[in-house]
């Protein structure tokens, strides 16, 4: 006699349920990972009283949280008319060098800004 292996009503309800809820249960555990990166990122700051060290400790957080290679800060000038680099990790001397991003020349950085 064959064994019939295929969901049907209820069954195949609640096994979907379980594997929404197994996918469920990931993406809350990535939340509280993402959270806990954040709450050591907020201690760093805290931690240290010099803006060096500061924008260390999020362009280090930064890199963490998003897995990428590297990371510039950049800060508005007094005027607000250009972005300067406050810090960087991972990036090549080519881009580093640059220099300051016109805030007039970058549509990106004029949305962002308002």
């Amino acid at each position: 006699m064959a064994r019939c292996t295929a969901m049907v009503g209820p069954a195949r309800s609640w096994w979907m349920d379980a594997e929404r809820l197994e996918v469920r249960a990931k993406e809350m555990r990535d939340t509280i990972c993402d959270l806990d990166v954040l709450r050591k990122t907020a201690q760093a700051v805290n931690s240290v009283l010099r803006e060096p060290e500061v924008i260390d400790a999020l362009l280090d957080q930064a890199v963490a949280i998003s897995g990428a290679r590297g990371a510039m800060l950049r800060l508005l000038s007094p005027d607000g008319d250009e972005l300067l680099q406050a810090g960087a990790r991972g990036l090549s001397d080519a881009y580093l060098t640059k220099g300051p991003v016109r805030v007039a020349e970058s549509g990106m950085d004029q949305r962002l800004l308002d």
